[in-house]
């Protein structure tokens, strides 16, 4: 998998991800999981700034026909999308125009959409100055849950109950697991910069 350094997480994000979707050895004779590939490599594609995307002119959306396809065909099918797509991560890679050191400075990647990671990340950073057991504190902890994904729910339940927790035998103790619901919540984040 090749590493990319473009000055901006969400960017780099996307373009490993790539990296690891062009990397597949392995095609089953499964329509759900190279529509699930087909996916995974369109959501990254299309999160990508101009720049970046413009190293990305493969036909990705094939509709529902790979399902119509028969094992042989999908598989053959399956491994060329993978080849040329491994041939956009390659040609992205070397392009020194996107990245963060390169001879132009750092690339103009300020056309690319927000991505749910970072509103969970910017909402956390208010999260964490916010005074647990507060209003404001449960208005953004509100703000998170609507855009969540499953994997942070567990962390907003439990960020609840500690808020509104009106005895609290051991601060040091409560503040750490508040700060730890945070953290946990802020990892998740960092791998949803595909999602918009």
């Amino acid at each position: 998998m090749l590493h990319f350094s473009t000055g901006d997480r969400a960017t780099d994000h996307n373009l490993q991800r790539l990296s690891h979707l062009a990397s597949r050895d392995r095609f089953d004779d499964d329509p759900e999981q190279m529509h699930q590939w087909l996916l995974a490599v369109i959501d990254s594609v299309e999160a990508l700034p101009a720049v970046a995307r413009a190293h990305f002119k493969g036909h990705y959306f094939l509709g529902d026909s790979h399902f119509r396809m028969s094992g042989e065909r999908r598989i053959a099918e399956w491994r060329k999308l993978v080849e040329e797509l491994n041939d956009h991560v390659t040609a992205a890679h070397a392009d020194v125009s996107l990245r963060a050191n390169g001879a132009n400075g750092r690339p103009d990647l300020s056309d690319r959409r927000e991505t749910l990671g970072e509103r969970i990340i910017a909402l956390c950073e208010k999260l964490e100055q916010a005074s647990w057991g507060t209003a404001e504190f449960d208005r953004i902890l509100g703000q998170i849950s609507a855009i969540a994904v499953r994997d942070v729910r567990s962390d907003i339940a439990e960020l609840k109950r500690l808020s509104s927790r009106k005895r609290i035998p051991d601060v040091s103790e409560h503040r750490y697991w508040i700060v730890r619901h945070i953290s946990h919540m802020r990892l998740v984040a960092d791998q949803l910069h595909h999602l918009a």
